[in-house]
This record gives C-alpha cells, sequence and structure tokens, in this order.
C-alpha cells in the first residue's frame, strides 16, 4: 500500500491537474488542510505516547511503585504496569 502524503506539497503533488486549477476557495482546500493538521497530530501524539512511556519506565527504575505511577497517571497500578512495564 502507498505511503499517505504527510505534507500539503505532497498532497498538491498526488491532485489531479483539473482539481489544482480549481482549488482556490473550494472545500477542497479545506480537507487538505484538515489532512495535513491531522497527518500532525498523529506525530504529535505518537511522540507524546512515546515520552509518556519513557518517563513512566524511568520513574519505575528510580523507584516509585506502579501504584504511585498509576496515580500520577490517573489509572489504576494494573494499568499502569500492563501498559509501561518491561517484560
Amino acid at each position: 500500500m502507498p505511503e499517505l502524503p504527510t505534507t500539503r506539497r505532497e498532497v498538491y503533488a498526488r491532485l489531479p491537474l483539473d482539481a489544482l486549477y480549481a482549488i482556490d476557495g473550494r472545500p477542497l482546500e479545506r480537507l487538505i488542510t484538515a489532512r495535513v493538521a491531522w497527518e500532525l497530530a498523529k506525530q504529535a501524539t505518537a511522540a507524546a505516547e512515546a515520552e509518556l512511556a519513557e518517563a513512566a519506565r524511568a520513574s519505575y527504575l528510580a523507584g516509585d511503585s506502579w501504584r504511585t505511577i498509576g496515580v500520577a497517571l490517573g489509572m489504576s497500578r494494573q494499568a499502569a504496569h500492563r501498559r509501561f512495564a518491561v517484560e
């Protein structure tokens, strides 16, 4: 499966010519803007989830209990352990 475009330039490069000539002020421009914003949000979410996991593991390795980590994250100790423990 081909990769989805992640930038405006990549989106525009894949559009048919007839769409490019008529793009000004059309809902298609809104759609492209939303698509690029969605991709950036996905990337930011992935980075934030990776940082959260790394921070939780570092906290545990520093001596914090899974209960304490769970409280800090707003989840049970079991959920924190299940999500972040390194096996």
